[in-house]
């Protein structure tokens, strides 16, 4: 058995989570704070520390930083990519849909364009920041998922879809053969209020 550990939506207080330790963390974007003043050394240090033999980050819409972060050993930083490890096929997809209560930001897409930038190739596990189209996907009492994601979840039936975004809508949900896990972790991202935990994942790799 492996065991991963999935967190999104940190927004800078990722130091103040607990970790018991596993084979790969998974962080699904937005590690960044609003204020910009996190370094790009900072969170690499704190990568580094954590009791993981595998940590993979997928920017957010608030990680432009990671632009300037490079995988290296056993840490993988994934912006449409597949990496295998302990034999998961893991793709991690930096995209999240435009919201019509928001600006464009960093790594935001319409849904044609991110129909056009999926992979298509055998996957177990699916890691994307912004969540499907009608799937733990409410963030201040709107949906803000994407059908294209929903689509192509559908399609691969990856055994899990780890995302965030939808800070109003953690939690776990199984249908079609995959388990969606959307753990975001603060609540506010303007008041850091840390609500939710890091979710422990327990996966057969045979």
């Amino acid at each position: 058995m492996i065991k991963i550990t999935h967190i999104s939506d940190t927004h800078g207080y990722h130091s103040e989570l607990n970790f018991t330790g596993g084979d790969i963390l998974i962080h699904s974007g937005d590690i960044f704070d609003i204020q910009n003043e996190l370094s790009e050394k900072e969170v690499l240090s704190w990568f580094k520390n954590l009791p993981y033999t595998y940590k993979i980050l997928i920017p957010g819409n608030h990680d432009e930083k990671t632009q300037d972060i490079k995988s290296e050993n056993n840490f993988f930083i994934l912006n449409n990519e597949i990496v295998e490890i302990l034999n998961l096929r893991i793709y991690g997809l930096s995209v999240c849909l435009i919201e019509t209560m928001g600006r464009r930001i960093f790594n935001t897409f319409t849904e044609s364009q991110i129909k056009n930038m999926l992979i298509d190739e055998p996957i177990d596990i699916f890691v994307t920041h912004g969540p499907p189209k009608g799937i733990l996907d409410i963030k201040k009492n709107q949906s803000i998922g994407s059908t294209k994601l929903k689509e192509y979840v559908e399609f691969k039936k990856p055994k899990y879809h780890l995302f965030g975004h939808a800070h109003h809508s953690k939690g776990i949900y199984s249908t079609g053969g995959t388990v969606f896990v959307n753990n975001s972790i603060v609540n506010s991202t303007r008041l850091g209020n840390v609500v939710n935990k890091p979710i422990d994942i327990m996966i057969d790799n045979d």
